[in-house]
């Protein structure tokens, strides 16, 4: 490879950010299992929520660290692996069927492979900072869009099953409660070729420089 990003190995920004990705995921397991109000309209048993706010935490702190977890191809298949036995276990505190588990696992699993392949050409600070600042934007941005337009829009009119469509954080939770609303899976396949195009004009612009 032209490049040594795609090299087999898990440097110390790497492990501590795997650090950082399984204890994000062990709190919210902690949290809920506790039956801790995770926010004001959460119902009492909070372990029903368990599922969803693990899918919301994986998409959120893989957006906020993916310069470092997703470093290289060792280091993205180990965050990838690790993610699963995790939300099988909010699954079970949930009593979520398996079909729910595995298209809102696999929404994630594409997530990561999207971001793996964006994190290839910021090779710089300041890209990888701008990428951060991206992808927390249009995964965590959206739900927070969603939620100040439900809670201060003028219009009462309000529809709640359109909230698939705010980025990858609500199209991956949104997996769980629907399985015939294709348009987040429209929204992540947009993504991911954007970022498989990147890609290749980063590469195609490094071989015309040497």
């Amino acid at each position: 490879m032209p490049i040594g990003k795609f090299e087999n190995q898990i440097d110390r920004p790497a492990a501590f950010a795997i650090a950082v990705w399984l204890l994000a995921q062990v709190a919210v397991l902690g949290l809920c299992a506790a039956r801790v109000q995770i926010f004001s309209r959460a119902p009492a048993a909070t372990e029903q929520i368990t599922l969803p706010a693990m899918i919301a935490v994986q998409v959120a702190t893989s957006a906020l660290i993916f310069p470092h977890l997703l470093r290289s191809m060792r280091s993205t298949t180990l965050a990838m692996a690790s993610m699963w036995p995790l939300a099988q276990l909010a699954s079970n505190l949930s009593d979520a069927p398996a079909s729910a588990l595995i298209r809102a696992e696999l929404y994630v699993s594409i997530w990561l492979i999207a971001l793996f392949l964006w994190n290839q050409s910021l090779t710089t600070k300041f890209s990888r900072l701008l990428g951060i600042a991206s992808a927390g934007m249009i995964s965590i941005g959206g739900p927070i869009l969603y939620y100040l337009q439900s809670e201060f829009a003028a219009s009462t009119a309000h529809n709640p099953t359109g909230f698939a469509g705010y980025g990858p954080l609500a199209g991956a939770v949104s997996q769980i409660f629907s399985a015939s609303d294709y348009g987040p899976w429209v929204e992540l396949g947009v993504f991911s070729s954007c970022a498989a195009a990147a890609l290749t004009l980063f590469y195609r612009s490094r071989q015309v420089i040497h």
